[in-house]
């Protein structure tokens, strides 16, 4: 019979951890958005857990060249708010650090399926709760008027299919 042990934090190596963000959140982007100061909290919140286990957390815009990503083995989706966008070059670039080796939080083939909110009818129909939902592909002025009235409510959220 074998002897197994379980390591501890002290014995494993240090990483360095990706967080995948882009031009409109990374600090000192002259195209920083107004509300990226959401990434900051983020970052502020991850960062200090790794350090304490000898990691080290690496912000990186999710259009970086592919040798930026050579020592990271493992990324985290942060505010990459700008793939819905450039929703196929996101994809393709995930795909591509994928086939590299790198772990992505969530996988691609995960991404694939709930970058588009349509996704939220599939759990639907699996019996999950979601909210009521009108899946219009070009909504109308008159499809938001009845929608108003097929939902019985004086508040509506209107949101894009792919989108942040």
């Amino acid at each position: 019979m074998g002897l197994v042990s379980q390591s501890t934090e002290s014995e494993k190596a240090p990483m360095k951890i990706g967080f995948l963000a882009c031009e409109g959140t990374i600090p000192g982007s002259p195209r920083r958005r107004a509300d990226a100061h959401e990434h900051d909290l983020q970052v502020d919140a991850i960062e200090p857990a790794l350090a304490a286990r000898g990691h080290e957390l690496a912000v990186i815009d999710w259009r970086a060249p592919m040798q930026e990503f050579n020592d990271i083995p493992l990324l985290l989706l942060g505010t990459v708010w700008d793939y819905q966008d450039n929703e196929e070059e996101f994809l393709a670039k995930l795909d591509a650090l994928e086939s590299q080796g790198i772990a992505i939080c969530n996988s691609p083939e995960t991404l694939r399926w709930n970058i588009d909110k349509r996704y939220l009818a599939d759990l639907a129909e699996l019996g999950a709760a979601t909210i009521p939902t009108n899946w219009v592909e070009e909504p109308r002025a008159g499809d938001i008027a009845n929608a108003f009235e097929q939902f019985d409510t004086d508040s509506l959220v209107v949101k894009r299919q792919v989108g942040a």
